[in-house]
């Protein structure tokens, strides 16, 4: 009646004849009437049929009578807790009046208690006692039970035997990633729900009754809940002292036990397919894949090891060196594996409780290709992160997506695992909406990606548990190489500085696969503090240069091979091959690693792929470097103008022209130079006195050190590029030796060598310093170094320079008792200022001439006998006072571009104080302007100028020229010039002048040149 609304009427009275369903009466509240039996009045009224207690003396058969007829009452109520509360008192009533029956009838038929539990049987489980009728589980007392622990907040899984699962003995929608979500979700809004400790009671009084019963399915099925809300965490961290689980460990044991009793009790009864499901979803945490051998395969590139056979193919390039709407490159994994070689993969599983695993068997699984990989009988630790390993075998190449592993873990069902690498916790609600039984539902029930359409300001979605994939790359079948033998007894060698060695290895096939690429790296001790001095960012470009062609151009370690072209060794099954090391021995070097990459690419070297995997094989070397021949100082000075000058083929033509008028005649105070008495200059300057004189070249100054304790040998050799070019365009002769020399230094002593090097000139000596590594260049590259202006260019010119001057230098030593041998390192001389002005050659250098005027025949038949210019050196001349002659000045424009030049000749009285030499208002005439400007001075052009001068007093006279631009080289551009300047390539790095390295403020100043050498005049009252 208080469900009908007061009245009795034709429903109520069906529910209480036939037993029908009820369904309370929906009316408007204007509609109700005043009904007078309210909820607690009829709750009150059925709680007095109760007993008063346990112990009293109502029969068990009543009383449960009595409790089935309360809690009837109290469903169509809505009073659920209550309903729940008095099945737990008829439970509580119930289970020692069932142990008790089954021991007096045990008792009475003679046999032991548990013979009774073959009603377990396949025949007789669907007429089982717990059942009102065959196949309707939700309407036992098993459903009852799970209802009485819904109520108080226990998640409880359906509980199935394995005869109704599919064939293979899994349940796609229950081990489903999306099943174990939704799982986890109603899980943790369980977690809040109830107190935890009467929700473990109720577990506990459910298994309880099902043992009492017995009905093992039901021992199984809440064994596995009361696990899952005992459960402390759903993942478990590094960190172990935390998220401990809610029971004892001895509470915990016991559970344990009580699913091997179950299960071993049902197979024993024939019952073989019923298994417990396993409490923990998250059991498997990450798969690692580890190459198993000695010799894993390792990603490689052609730059690693500097390969360039194949062409790059043309293709579209994208004009920004940054685009953030490219799409990312796809990770490739670090170690692939091996087609048929078996691997390890380690699988780290999680077991949140205090009691030991088995694991009878556990299989990954995965898609892509066919493999293998299981192992069998594994313990899992109580309470802990474990890693185990499973042999990995893949079939074929291609590549392997693991998803998950199917584990069987003792007693338990044969199910599938995902892999759960992030760490997941649930979040306690910040806002909650639903309360009383309401509560138990997750507060959002609807897939997480459709939290973009929820309005704003609602609850964001929670965020599921993340599955991990994967993903591992299978490469064919690859060889085995091992080195059969080497020359060295030890693996060490002992050098000195300078000194190259060789020593041989032998590399045998063992396996039957061929080994078609075969690449040599090598490390040593050396290129290692090389590359940390390179990554200082406050290196100049000179240094990085430096120590780029240390590590490029010098290396320590090198394979020698049979011809010039680039080949890379092979070999085939079973073949072995010997392979020639070269060492060179430099300072610094201690140990050294001879690396050999090889694999089976299947393709020829001009196809070789970008990247590719290789196999390695490391040979350590240890290496001793002592010191030899050592450069303990060096200087560079400029020669006298004068030496070497005898008379060149100049002068003699002038004499054949003006045979009264002009001689030559050397200087004895020239002559007389202690040069020419040098045994290492004397030949050089016998031979520059016939082409050359002594302002095309400078002297060399090196002091050599012996630091070995043998004698050394020491032989050094000067070449002339300019001239060796000349004489293959002419005779194709071959390098012309400028000079050699040696000397053989004794144990500590020093000697000093002399050698007559060409000066160098430089057509762009602010060229971009190159940079050797192509790894490093960089198309737009912010320096760390504030130089200004003047001082990159110096340092610029001082590079080449100093490059140019190595081309030309060759040392060579020799160990004179052990017959060592080995090669001069220049590349310790730094250049001074004071180096560099000796040994550069100006785009301009003004040369002087002094030449007679065109006289009549009477003036010549005057001075017949008497010469009135006297050539005593290449820029020093000897004149008769009141005497006309023309001072020749000749400029010749070494560069490539064209020079707008002003000269001014400069006239003074020599080793005379500034305010009296340039006094010569009486003592020289000139018929000429002594400052003019001339016309473009073209590329390669030669030009004279000629200036009328005489001298009225005898005296010494020295007369020099500057040469100065009127316009800035780069102002001036032939017509022609820029239709014929080529396109450079995109690829390239473009080098122009050196005004567009620096900013547009640069100051672009004029160029100035001077004469090196001046022409110095003697004159006097008469030449005899």
């Amino acid at each position: 009646m208080q469900v009908r609304d007061g009245s009795l009427d034709t429903d109520g009275l069906q529910h209480v004849v036939l037993n029908k369903p009820l369904e309370r009466m929906s009316l408007p509240d204007q509609q109700r009437k005043s009904n007078t039996f309210r909820k607690t009045e009829i709750t009150s009224f059925l709680f007095r049929a109760l007993p008063s207690s346990l112990s009293s003396d109502v029969p068990v058969t009543d009383a449960v009578q009595i409790f089935i007829g309360v809690a009837a009452v109290l469903s169509p109520l809505g009073m659920e807790r209550k309903r729940a509360f008095v099945l737990k008192e008829l439970f509580s009533i119930l289970i020692p009046g069932l142990v008790q029956a089954r021991k007096i009838g045990a008792a009475e038929i003679g046999i032991h208690p548990a013979a009774g539990l073959s009603a377990l049987s396949n025949a007789s489980f669907d007429i089982n006692a717990l059942d009102i009728g065959p196949a309707n589980m939700e309407a036992g007392l098993r459903s009852v039970l799970s209802l009485i622990g819904g109520v108080y907040g226990a998640k409880l899984t359906n509980g199935r035997i394995n005869s109704e699962w599919q064939n293979d003995g899994h349940d796609f929608d229950y081990d489903s990633i999306e099943a174990i979500i939704e799982r986890t979700f109603q899980n943790s809004a369980l977690d809040t729900y109830g107190d935890l400790a009467l929700k473990i009671d109720i577990l506990k009084s459910c298994i309880n009754f099902c043992e009492a019963l017995p009905d093992f399915s039901g021992v199984l099925k809440f064994t596995v809940a009361l696990l899952h809300a005992a459960k402390g965490t759903y993942m478990l961290t590094t960190d172990l002292q935390k998220n401990r689980p809610l029971l004892s460990p001895d509470e915990q044991t016991r559970l344990y036990n009580t699913v091997k009793r179950t299960v071993s009790v049902a197979h024993k009864l024939g019952v073989s397919n019923l298994e417990a499901e396993y409490w923990d979803d998250f059991l498997v945490r990450d798969v690692l894949i580890q190459p198993s051998g000695a010799e894993p395969p390792v990603r490689r590139t052609k730059q690693d090891f500097g390969v360039t056979f194949s062409t790059e193919k043309g293709g579209e390039t994208e004009p920004f060196i940054y685009n953030a709407f490219s799409k990312p490159l796809t990770p490739t994994a670090e170690a692939p594996l091996i087609a048929g070689e078996p691997a390890t993969a380690r699988v780290i599983l999680q077991n949140p409780f205090d009691f030991e695993l088995e694991i009878e068997h556990i299989q990954l699984e995965g898609e892509g290709i066919a493999f293998d990989a299981s192992a069998s009988n594994l313990l899992l630790a109580p309470f802990c992160l474990q890693e185990i390993g499973v042999t990995l075998l893949a079939a074929e190449e291609g590549v392997l997506k693991i998803t998950g592993c199917t584990v069987k873990v003792k007693f338990c069902r044969e199910r599938r695992f995902p892999i759960f690498k992030k760490i997941w916790k649930s979040v306690a609600e910040t806002k909650l909406k639903r309360s009383g039984l309401a509560a138990k539902d997750p507060s959002l029930s609807r897939p997480t990606s459709w939290s973009s359409n929820t309005s704003q300001g609602a609850i964001p979605s929670r965020k599921p548990p993340e599955t991990t994939t994967l993903s591992a790359n299978i490469i064919k079948a690859q060889p085995m190489i091992e080195v059969r033998s080497s020359s060295l007894l030890q693996s060490a060698i002992m050098m000195l500085e300078g000194e190259t060695s060789l020593f041989e290895i032998t590399l045998h096939n063992t396996s039957d696969c061929p080994a078609d690429l075969l690449l040599f790296t090598f490390q040593d001790s050396t290129t290692a503090h090389l590359q940390v001095a390179l990554n200082n960012k406050d290196n100049l470009p000179t240094e990085i240069y430096e120590l780029e062609y240390q590590m490029l151009k010098r290396p320590p370690l090198r394979l020698r091979t049979s011809g010039p072209g680039q080949e890379i060794p092979s070999l085939d099954p079973g073949e072995s091959k010997t392979f020639t090391i070269e060492v060179l021995g430099k300072p610094g070097l201690r140990k050294a690693t001879i690396q050999v990459d090889y694999a089976c690419i299947g393709a020829s070297p001009s196809e070789l792929p970008d990247t590719f995997y290789t196999r390695q094989i490391s040979i350590p070397l240890t290496v001793t470097v002592n010191a030899s021949l050592n450069i303990s100082r060096c200087e560079i000075l400029p020669f006298n103008g004068h030496l070497g000058w005898i008379g060149d083929a100049s002068s003699d033509i002038k004499s054949k022209k003006h045979p009264t008028t002009y001689a030559t005649l050397p200087d004895p105070s020239i002559v007389s130079t202690g040069g020419r008495n040098d045994p290492q200059i004397s030949p050089v300057i016998s031979q520059l006195g016939s082409k050359y004189t002594g302002s095309d070249y400078c002297l060399l100054l090196i002091d050599l050190r012996n630091s070995w304790p043998n004698p050394i040998s020491a032989y050094l050799k000067v070449t002339d590029s300019t001239e060796e070019k000349i004489d293959r365009s002419e005779a194709g002769s071959s390098t012309l030796h400028l000079q050699e020399v040696s000397d053989v230094l004794q144990p500590g002593h020093l000697s000093r060598f002399a050698l007559v090097i060409p000066r160098i000139y430089l057509d762009d000596p602010h060229q971009k310093i190159p940079v050797l590594n192509a790894a490093n260049r960089r198309q737009f590259v912010v320096s760390a170094n504030k130089l200004s202006y003047e001082a990159e260019t110096a340092k610029r010119e001082a590079f080449w320079l100093r490059e140019k001057m190595f081309e030309n230098l060759h040392g060579l030593w020799k160990d004179e008792v052990t017959g060592r041998e080995g090669v001069i390192d220049f590349r310790a001389i730094v250049l001074t200022n004071r180096m560099i002005s000796s040994l550069r050659v100006d785009d301009i250098e003004p040369s002087f001439n002094l030449l007679p005027l065109q006289k009549t025949i009477d003036q010549e038949s005057c001075s017949d006998q008497y010469p009135a210019i006297l050539q005593t050196g290449q820029s020093r001349f000897s004149v008769s006072t009141d005497t006309f002659f023309n001072l020749q000045t000749t400029l010749f424009n070494r560069s490539s571009k064209p020079i707008h030049p002003i000269i001014r000749i400069q006239p003074t009285l020599r080793n005379q104080p500034y305010t009296i030499a340039l006094e010569l208002s009486r003592r020289l005439s000139c018929t000429g302007m002594l400052q003019r400007a001339l016309p473009v001075l073209g590329p390669r052009e030669q030009r004279q100028i000629n200036l009328g001068i005489t001298i009225h007093c005898a005296g010494e006279y020295e007369i020099r020229a500057t040469v100065e631009e009127v316009k800035a080289a780069n102002t001036i551009i032939e017509p022609t010039e820029e239709k014929a300047a080529p396109l450079f390539d995109k690829h390239a790095y473009h080098h122009d002048s050196y005004q567009q390295s620096f900013d547009t403020k640069a100051p672009r100043q004029r160029r100035k040149w001077h004469s090196r050498l001046p022409c110095i005049i003697t004159a006097r009252e008469s030449l005899v």
